[in-house]
């Protein structure tokens, strides 16, 4: 999107028109993913985010953390660049933390405008050098500074060039409710056109911090050139960057360049490159279990993928668009990549080292790819484990096993959720997913309102699911048990028998929350 929808992509030429890339394409090239086994529960968590707070737009919330300080508070993120606090017991501060805008802010609701908010993992450590520390990705005009990027293999016209902006923002307080303190930029990138920009970070467990940039143009300004970037190690666009915010030893000196990066004794690379071959990698986040690094990235025509990001790894932009090979002149006439050597992934991946997707999805299923988080918590049976994503422009929630792998040419297992009817029903445009601390995850939507995940209302005593308990979940409990039916075998032990029995009418005595 560039703003931020534009990884979605909403672009100029209407107030909110979709991106060209995603609207196009109605050939089924995948099999639509099935509804799954597992039951969720959607939950309003917050609102009053979008619209006018002390004068300044919202618009719309475009990430949300946990700040790490032990307070519970959670930090939106809106797109006209307002951030806002979320209190432990849920309560919304009417006060912004901080409206970031300036008069150098170049903001858009249909395209430009604050999409990425994180916090220093040592934010709360008055010890260290993280300390009261949060960085922002905001858009400006091309004339707010001098670029430390700008090496785009093409620069086109349409939409205009303008800056993203990396900055640091150091509070004298942490624990305020309102930011005092200071700023400065970390890296400023002068982009070829408006979509495709940068859009995500996250930090890793050593606090080096991962940021996701696209390719620099959408196929409105689609010549070949330009979506070469992505492939071509001199520049920052289509790439992931792996940088440290508080070292040194960058060229314009405001941030280091570790040197474990996978590039960094590359002749004609730059230091900042862990990964390439990316079109428009939207969301970025950590699996903090494994260290894992996941991006939910946009498609052009037909595919919307999901990768486990590797160090030096090459995702195939513009050769392939997921694991299909990308017409260069046809967009909507992308071919399966052959797998001849039956090992999972197609001979072209092979014969250049591309990394297949672990999931994707046609544009039967979702549009525009907003990717989110590996499930930590066991609280919802046999989500445990999987990756969950949603979708821009739609009102798919979908979760995927990481341990089927990449297969080229099919979904990876991708299966959509059941929905709870008593709970709230899914928003239609999911622009993030959120965690928290205990693991627990929320959907952003354009229309203002946070949504949390939750447990099945009625677990799983509820098989005849509408969300209330009465004779016809006994009846189909017994239909299943009669059937030995693997939803009848409450237990998992499989067998059918009095424990099955005893623990469906010890969760129907519970009753519905």
């Amino acid at each position: 999107m560039r703003f931020a929808l534009c990884a979605l992509c909403i672009t100029a030429g209407s107030a909110m028109g979709m991106d060209p890339a995603v609207v196009l394409f109605d050939q089924d090239l995948l099999e639509s993913p099935p509804t799954g086994d597992i039951r969720v529960n959607l939950s309003l968590f917050a609102t009053g985010l979008i619209g006018n707070v002390d004068e300044t737009p919202q618009y719309m919330p475009t990430d949300m953390v946990q700040i790490p300080d032990g307070s519970g508070r959670m930090c939106v993120l809106t797109l006209g660049g307002v951030i806002r606090l979320i209190h432990a017991d849920g309560s919304l501060d009417p006060v912004p933390y901080l409206i970031t805008t300036n008069e150098d802010s170049y903001i858009d609701p249909a395209n430009f405008g604050a999409i990425s908010i994180a916090f220093h993992p040592d934010f709360a450590d008055p010890k260290a050098d993280g300390y009261g520390r949060f960085y922002v990705i905001e858009t400006e005009n091309d004339t707010a500074g001098v670029p430390d990027f700008d090496g785009s293999l093409l620069q086109v016209s349409i939409g205009g060039v303008h800056h993203d902006v990396l900055y640091e923002y150091t509070t004298t307080d942490p624990s305020s409710d309102t930011f005092a303190g200071t700023r400065r930029s970390l890296m400023r990138v002068e982009q070829p056109g408006k979509d495709h920009n940068l859009f995500d970070m996250c930090f890793g467990d050593d606090g080096l911090m991962f940021i996701s940039s696209g390719d620099g143009g959408n196929q409105g300004e689609g010549v070949n050139l330009i979506r070469q970037n992505a492939g071509f190690l001199g520049n920052v666009f289509g790439k992931i960057l792996r940088i440290d915010p508080l070292g040194s030893n960058s060229d314009n000196g405001q941030y280091g360049v570790p040197d474990d990066n996978p590039f960094v004794s590359t002749d004609g690379a730059l230091g900042e490159v862990y990964s390439y071959g990316h079109r428009s990698p939207y969301r970025l986040t950590i699996d903090d279990s494994t260290g894992d690094l996941w991006l939910g990235e946009v498609g052009q025509q037909q595919v919307e993928e999901v990768n486990k990001i590797v160090a030096g790894g090459n995702y195939g932009w513009s050769t392939k668009e997921g694991s299909f090979i990308f017409d260069q002149t046809d967009f909507d006439n992308n071919s399966i990549d052959p797998d001849s050597d039956m090992n999972g992934t197609g001979d072209a991946a092979d014969a250049d080292d591309l990394i297949d997707p672990v999931f994707e999805v046609d544009h039967q299923t979702a549009r525009s790819i907003t990717g989110g988080f590996i499930y930590q918590p066991d609280d919802i049976p046999g989500l445990q484990g999987m990756y969950i994503f949603s979708d821009a422009f739609g009102n798919g929630l979908f979760y995927g096993d990481p341990a089927d792998g990449s297969v080229s040419g099919e979904t990876g297992g991708v299966q959509r959720f059941q929905f709870d009817p008593s709970g709230v029903s899914m928003p239609f445009g999911t622009i993030s997913i959120a965690q928290d601390f205990a693991g627990s995850q929320y959907l952003l939507a354009f229309d203002g309102r946070i949504l949390q995940i939750n447990p099945w209302g009625c677990s799983s005593a509820d098989f005849y699911p509408d969300g209330v308990l009465n004779f016809l979940d006994v009846s189909a409990f017994l239909g299943a048990y009669g059937n030995q039916d693997p939803d009848a075998d409450i237990n998992g032990d499989t067998n059918w028998n009095f424990l099955d029995v005893s623990q469906f009418l010890g969760l129907y005595g519970k009753g519905c929350p």
